[in-house]
């Protein structure tokens, strides 16, 4: 039944672009951010790093893995759940816990903020008091709170002429790969401060050009920051290093062996996080 909804409203509400023809290398393609040129399969490729780009079907299961209880579940859900709402569909009504939107948040965000040294906390909804916000937390203490560009969350097709979804994926991630520059041979164009988490989607500075669409859904599906606050996050993410540390599941979980305890892995100290409610 939810696969047939997802077919339904992948038909309803998205259209595919249409390609845009582009040189590597040329004028154009030098004013465009790296995550608009190419796609985050495209973007891991090159990288060397593991193919992990999403599905619809993906960002739907993590999205609603973070949702509170809604009285009335259904697949009708589907489009609440990842911050679309078309007409035809009624707000959101109260949850079973009592809780507000925006209290629901509070308390996932209290939840989490210890569950690493350095804890990112992005809320990519397109509507909201926290919309587009991260939360830059370290040793469980809010140090700052930034205004952020995610995926425009729509099926499109990027220069390099493949199509996909641009969605930044929700769920709970630990970094793959952390560096200052990330140069790309095919569009010789560079990313700065980048902080890889899923596949070819990273945290990373952008452009001045990019500044007056942060606070909306406007990137390739990566999360676009001002290029002094992205240093600040990609610093305190190499001061924290890397550790034995728990492997946590996309879900939010603690992955456990066969005896019930916490499985561990060398691997950053640090966690992404990102939730897609309105508050």
């Amino acid at each position: 039944m939810v696969s047939v909804v997802l077919s339904l409203f992948s038909l309803a509400l998205f259209h595919p672009s249409s390609a845009i023809a582009a040189t590597a290398g040329s004028a154009a393609a030098a004013e465009m951010a790296l995550d608009d040129l190419m796609t985050p399969d495209e973007i891991a490729e090159e990288a060397g790093l593991p193919r992990d780009e999403d599905s619809i079907e993906d960002e739907w299961s993590a999205s609603r893995a973070q949702l509170p209880p809604w009285p009335e579940a259904s697949p009708f859900d589907l489009p609440r759940a990842l911050g679309w709402k078309p007409r035809m569909l009624m707000p959101a009504t109260p949850t079973d816990t009592g809780m507000s939107a925006r209290q629901w948040v509070e308390a996932l965000n209290e939840r989490d903020k210890d569950l690493a040294e350095v804890v990112l906390i992005l809320n990519k909804a397109a509507r909201g008091t926290t919309a587009q916000q991260m939360r830059l937390y370290v040793d469980g203490v809010e140090r700052m709170t930034y205004t952020v560009s995610t995926g425009r969350e729509k099926y499109e097709t990027a220069k390099s002429g493949r199509s996909y979804w641009t969605i930044t994926p929700t769920g709970y991630f630990r970094p793959t790969e952390v560096k200052p520059k990330h140069y790309s041979n095919t569009w010789k164009t560079w990313l700065q401060w980048v902080v890889f988490f899923r596949g070819g989607v990273a945290i990373h500075a952008t452009t001045p050009d990019h500044y007056s669409e942060l606070g909306t859904r406007a990137s390739g599906a990566c999360v676009r920051m001002r290029e002094p606050e992205a240093k600040e996050v990609f610093d305190q993410v190499m001061e924290r290093g890397r550790a034995s540390v728990p492997v946590i599941n996309r879900d939010g979980s603690t992955a456990l062996d066969a005896a019930g305890r916490s499985i561990l892995q060398e691997n950053w100290n640090t966690l992404v996080i990102v939730r897609n409610i309105e508050d």
